[in-house]
């Protein structure tokens, strides 16, 4: 993993955009072939440090609608830490791996996310309504800190993906409080 990795982290770090600049991503072959003809990824970069990055397009519209029909009556009750808890109110479902629209989303992840693909979580489909929450909580290390890694299996690397997007007066946002940064649900 750590030589396969190596590579697209010294990449990644020395092409860093500026905050600010959204950029069309340039898309290998493999992963160009599975969206429609003229879907592009684009890529905002909201922190330069930590790495904050919106993704947007990551998915189409059709891939959304599979996820939301497969994952729904998969829903139960939101973990945290692996129990239920008071700090984490949603509905989640695992979405199985081996349905095949999900293990092309995997893919794309994977490949944005620089990590290989037996690398990547299973995918969750998570449902929040009014009133319910996810109180601040750490995701983060160092994305090419091996030793850590090895140490702690820290979650490197977070992407969520929006499925449908909200109006402002919904005040529903991914908040990052140490940062002062939030993010709207967009689709």
């Amino acid at each position: 993993w750590r030589k396969r990795a190596e590579p697209r982290c010294k990449a990644l770090s020395s092409t860093t955009p500026r905050a600010g600049r959204r950029r069309t991503l340039p898309l290998a072959e493999e992963v160009r072939e599975q969206l429609p003809e003229g879907h592009e990824i684009r890529l905002l970069p909201v922190l330069r440090e930590p790495k904050v990055r919106l993704v947007e397009n990551l998915i189409t519209p059709s891939e959304a609608e599979h996820v939301i029909q497969i994952g729904t009556p998969r829903m139960r009750r939101s973990l945290a830490g692996g129990r239920t808890e008071s700090v984490r109110t949603s509905s989640t479902a695992m979405l199985p791996g081996s349905d095949p629209i999900v293990r092309t989303i995997t893919q794309r992840m994977a490949y944005l996310s620089g990590y290989p693909e037996e690398n990547i979580e299973p995918l969750q489909l998570v449902k929040y309504t009014v009133g319910q929450k996810y109180e601040p909580h750490f995701d983060y290390g160092a994305a090419c800190d091996y030793e850590e890694n090895l140490r702690n299996g820290h979650r490197h690397v977070t992407m969520l993906i929006y499925l449908t997007s909200l109006p402002d007066e919904y005040d529903a946002h991914t908040q990052f409080p140490k940062l002062s940064v939030q993010v709207t649900p967009t689709a």
